[in-house]
């Protein structure tokens, strides 16, 4: 399920904001194997954001870009903190190793990193839940079964002096006609 083929974005939007993310995808990938190198814990988080992402981009799950938003959220405050511990303390690029002076730039990439992506992850949120509320992907919608709500409807309009009647007829169906209760 998770390496099906990707799903091709039906509007131009969404394919703009598809290509905007593969490019995210790849710069967050080398984001990520450099963290992994300073530290394998949090580097394996990022490269799991990464996978998060690339599901976002490859099947349209708008689901996935707002967990990727979060996981960017996330990692943009741990940067940010990194950043302001060593300002509050007067040791911003002072008196560090070379290692903490890299990590340190580091942090500060990759804090305005995650402010660019939280920006690009939303707007292809916006476009592709806009594309799953309009059932624009087709009659399956991306998890493989079929979701009959989200797809598009007939409306029509009842002039205001006519009772609103469904298509399907009455079907037994009457409106309430007692007398109802409040409670409390």
């Amino acid at each position: 399920m998770c390496f099906e083929d990707p799903i091709q974005p039906p509007t131009e939007e969404a394919k703009r904001w598809t290509e905007n993310l593969q490019i995210l995808f790849f710069v967050h990938l080398v984001f990520a194997f450099i963290k992994f190198f300073v530290s394998p814990f949090t580097g394996i988080f990022e490269l799991l954001s990464c996978f998060i992402l690339y599901m976002a981009y490859t099947q349209l799950q708008f689901c996935n870009c707002v967990m990727y938003i979060i996981f960017c959220f996330m990692n943009a405050m741990t940067s940010f903190i990194h950043i302001g511990v060593h300002l509050q303390n007067g040791t911003f690029f002072q008196n560090m190793e070379p290692l903490q002076n890299f990590y340190t730039a580091y942090s500060l990439i990759c804090l305005i990193f995650y402010a660019f992506a939280i920006v690009i992850a939303f707007y292809a949120y916006r476009e592709y839940k806009a594309i799953e509320l309009e059932g624009a992907r087709g009659e399956y919608m991306g998890s493989g079964s079929y979701n009959p709500f989200l797809t598009r409807r007939n409306y029509q309009s009842v002039p205001q002096n006519e009772p609103a009647v469904s298509s399907g007829g009455n079907r037994g169906f009457s409106a309430f006609a007692g007398q109802g209760t409040t409670i409390g």
